[in-house]
């Protein structure tokens, strides 16, 4: 299920190039090329969640695919940062529109196309989208969002459960460009201001209005 990159057997691939397959088109039968290649792969996924502090993930495959395999929202937001801090070519790969990959053996052609975003919107800075029936759809993505004084601040948004990811996640922008104040009360008694005081990008003039 899911074997999205068209793969045949007994080709050869660079690992690199099958990053591609993995992380543009979502291919699942990619991921269990490297559960079978890597011993003992889910296992270093599972220890490297318990580096990372991951407290509600567990791996039971290299997809996703099986129902003992569980994350959290927050947990996805964990990984993120891992990932824009110390593999910030992975968020790179995910904005390609396509990539196009030769097996090393067969000399067979595989063009990939990227499936996590729509193309075209430059807010996004790099992600991943998924499927199961258990968890609908989800998205775990990084986007440039116009909420402060200087331009884009960098926000991660993490979906379960999504009937529609993309209107969710455009929701989520919307909301923090337009309704999110942006800075503290500066007393007690404005804790209870409403957030739609400020509109657009002047959250940063939050303090301003509540005086």
């Amino acid at each position: 299920y899911g074997n999205s990159a068209g793969l045949v057997r007994g080709e050869t691939f660079a690992a690199k190039d099958l990053m591609y397959g993995l992380v543009l088109p979502s291919s699942n039968d990619v991921a269990v090329v490297f559960q079978i290649a890597v011993p003992s792969f889910v296992d270093k996924m599972n220890a490297r969640a318990r580096e990372l502090g991951l407290r509600k993930t567990f791996f039971d495959d290299s997809s996703g695919l099986s129902q003992d395999s569980v994350t959290s929202a927050a947990d996805l937001f964990t990984i993120l940062q891992a990932m824009d801090a110390k593999h910030p070519e992975i968020l790179a790969m995910s904005r390609e529109k396509s990539y196009t990959a030769v097996s090393l053996n067969k000399k067979r052609v595989h063009t990939w196309t990227n499936i996590n975003w729509p193309r075209g919107d430059k807010r996004y800075l790099g992600g991943k989208a998924g499927f199961t029936d258990e968890s609908i759809q989800t998205m775990a993505g990084i986007w440039s969002v116009r909420m402060a004084e200087y331009g884009g601040r960098r926000i991660a948004v993490t979906l379960l459960g999504s009937r529609n990811r993309v209107r969710d996640v455009r929701a989520i922008i919307g909301y923090l460009e337009h309704d999110f104040i942006y800075g503290f009360a500066e007393r007690a008694d404005q804790k209870g201001k409403s957030a739609r005081a400020v509109s657009g990008a002047g959250a940063y003039r939050a303090l301003d209005v509540l005086r």
